[in-house]
């Protein structure tokens, strides 16, 4: 079995990998990841390394944002990008996506991706047991940039507060861990989200199942592709859709606790340990086998395969600028 080498190219973060991940406070690509998936995998005993430089030769996985824009061909080295909600990257021979339709959007293209949810977020504090089926703090828990205008208008929190509850947004990442006093949770980038953000992960609903948090979701592509019952989340597409549904949770204390319970049922899907089978079968099934044929291609097919997706990319980067550009003359 070939050894994986895991790229770090900060030498400073090196001592990270003699931590547990529970220790781990930072929260990025190279952490959920690279760090996070090499502690996991060296407790089960796969060989792997970790690497400062780019090796002679072998199987190197590394993260989108520690690859950043190093566009070359990697020679004798297959490499692995874990791409998180980043860009394909041309080097790259393998992908590793946190979102199922991505993966079924690209999984015949040129990217190679395969499916693996990210890793569950450490040091999580779940809802406490003694605040029973109440509802009265509503949150959002993440970016502020990641939050639709609708949610930043002081008429809904004032709606809220009208109606009794409080607006709990939690956007420093020193908050996300804590769902100790939260009620229920809202998570919209955008109401008309079901064919966007098709790269970004489940975690959001995720963490509720965790935490023991009902959450109020649009029908975006991550939340959809993990929906196998109406408990799993309740759907959301507008402000008035959203109150509604969490007057219903206010009052139907059964429906809470449904959601609830169904949530620590589901979470069993998204442990370390079912997470990290996943890593190994994706070596095991796929990673090996692929480099085995990799290895026999002459270094003119590997530098055409590079060259494919570098055009591929840079065509898809002009594509979206130009995009950008119109839709902004549109508004104008």
């Amino acid at each position: 079995m070939d050894k994986v080498f895991f790229y770090v190219p900060d030498e400073t973060k090196v001592e990270l990998f003699d931590k547990t991940i529970e220790e781990c406070t930072i929260c990025n690509n190279f952490t959920c990841w690279v760090l996070a998936t090499y502690i996991y995998l060296k407790k089960e005993g796969f060989p792997c390394e970790i690497t400062t430089k780019i090796p002679q030769e072998g199987i190197l996985l590394a993260d989108r944002d520690s690859l950043n824009q190093t566009f070359i061909d990697f020679g004798e080295v297959m490499l692995i990008c874990a791409k998180g909600d980043r860009d394909f990257h041309p080097s790259a021979a393998l992908h590793v996506v946190q979102n199922s339709i991505e993966f079924e959007e690209y999984q015949n293209s040129i990217w190679h991706p395969y499916y693996i949810p990210l890793w569950p977020q450490t040091k999580l504090i779940p809802r406490l047991p003694e605040r029973g089926s109440r509802v009265e703090n509503i949150a959002y828990v993440g970016s502020r940039s990641q939050l639709a205008q609708e949610f930043h208008d002081q008429k809904w929190s004032d709606t809220l507060e009208n109606l009794g509850y409080q607006w709990m947004p939690l956007f420093s990442p020193t908050q996300w861990n804590d769902y100790s006093q939260i009620d229920v949770v809202i998570a919209v980038r955008n109401f008309k989200s079901n064919n966007i953000y098709k790269y970004k992960p489940a975690s959001k609903l995720i963490n509720c199942w965790r935490a023991g948090v009902p959450a109020l979701l649009p029908s975006e592509s991550a939340y959809m592709a993990e929906k196998k019952s109406e408990l799993d989340f309740l759907m959301i597409d507008s402000i008035d859709s959203t109150i509604n549904s969490i007057e219903k949770l206010k009052n139907n204390s059964n429906l809470y606790q449904s959601i609830v319970d169904n949530g620590f049922k589901r979470i069993q899907e998204f442990t370390p340990e079912h997470l990290t089978k996943q890593w190994l079968n994706y070596f095991d099934q796929f990673v090996y086998s692929y480099y085995e044929r990799w290895k026999i291609l002459s270094k003119s097919e590997r530098k055409a395969m590079f060259l494919r997706r570098y055009a591929y990319f840079k065509t898809y980067a002009f594509l979206k600028r130009f995009n950008k550009i119109f839709n902004y003359f549109l508004r104008v």
